[in-house]
């Protein structure tokens, strides 16, 4: 039996163009089990077409690899619909790196065992990549692959196993910005910018999370504002500080619409803009979080309270952002010799 949505387009994707290939690839959960196998087997064979006439079919064929991952991902995912951007960018990522590899290798992507696998991932190694960037590429690997395995072009996934170890903490990774480093960041920052930090700093919000902040869901006579849609589709009312109501309140609000008028990438640039005017080592977005994490803890000694305002479900995570900060690690080991029996 065909899918009637199918017999509407034609099935060469060398007759499409590559903006095209998405939108015609995006129903593979409409399809049969026949003819879904059937797309994915002519996006596999035109996605490695070799000559330069070919590009524009190569191009549209990756396109309709990546709407059979997304498809994949948007229908037997944990998180179903709530999966963030984010995660569907990095999942992008893996799919293109692991594409350009089989292309370099001679290896196609449906072919790929736990030795292909193993290959991959000493090749990620080998480009100097960080432990979680290697591990980032291989989710999107093993996103591809059981995207694959849902059309029938293949039985198993070969990076079902494969991951690599970080043998640096995850607190020696994630430093924090000092008190101080704070202190400089908002005696430069313009009025934006230092609504920007302290809504990350203070309230402890994701990059993700500040640029989507609709004014409607601020409450600066409550002190407290809404993350609608947190990572895996959580939400969290958050209290505010007084220094950063006053920062959003500085502002000037719309009726409506979004806090800060960046993308996630015109943030990053913006606070990198920022640490170069304070003279502050920039660690990006994140790292505003983390010593929002670090502060409220060494304040509160109590990490159901940070976890509750981060926004974690556990306490497991948590404990990531609030390690010992390096200034009271110092005191600590300069009291050994003070110390008398």
């Amino acid at each position: 039996m065909t899918n009637s949505t199918d017999s509407t387009h034609s099935t060469d994707l060398t007759r499409r163009a590559p903006e095209d290939a998405l939108a015609f690839a995006e129903d593979y959960a409409r399809l049969n089990a026949e003819d879904r196998k059937r797309r994915a087997a002519e996006a596999l064979r035109d996605a490695f077409l070799p000559g330069p006439e070919d590009a524009e079919t190569r191009q549209a064929a990756r396109e309709a690899l990546w709407a059979l991952t997304r498809s994949h991902v948007l229908t037997y995912g944990k998180k179903g619909l709530r999966v963030s951007e984010h995660t569907l960018e990095q999942y992008r990522r893996g799919l293109d790196a692991l594409v350009s590899w089989c292309e370099s290798a001679g290896v196609k992507p449906h072919h790929i065992d736990t030795l292909a696998a193993k290959r991959y991932t000493r090749h990620l190694e080998a480009l100097g990549l960080a432990p979680a960037t290697v591990n980032a590429r291989l989710s999107g690997a093993r996103a591809f692959m059981a995207a694959l395995v849902w059309a029938g072009m293949m039985t198993a996934d070969p990076f079902a196993r494969e991951a690599v170890p970080d043998p640096t903490p995850a607190y020696e990774k994630r430093a924090p910005y000092t008190r101080h480093e704070l202190d400089l960041l908002l005696a430069a920052a313009t009025s934006t910018e230092r609504a920007l930090v302290l809504v990350a700093a203070d309230a402890g919000l994701r990059a993700s999370e500040a640029v989507a902040l609709e004014w409607s869901d601020v409450d600066l006579p409550g002190r407290r504002l809404v993350v609608r849609a947190g990572k895996g589709g959580k939400r969290r009312t958050v209290a505010l500080t007084e220094r950063c109501v006053e920062a959003l309140a500085a502002l000037a609000p719309a009726p409506s619409g979004r806090v800060f008028p960046w993308t996630r990438q015109q943030a990053d640039y913006y606070l990198r803009r920022l640490c170069d005017r304070a003279g502050v080592t920039c660690r990006g977005m994140h790292a505003l979080r983390h010593s929002c994490g670090t502060r409220l803890y060494q304040a509160s000694r109590d990490l159901v309270l940070v976890a509750r305002h981060l926004g974690h479900s556990t306490t497991r995570p948590t404990e990531g952002y609030t390690h010992l900060a390096a200034e009271d690690y110092a005191r600590a080991v300069e009291a050994l010799g003070e110390a008398r029996t």
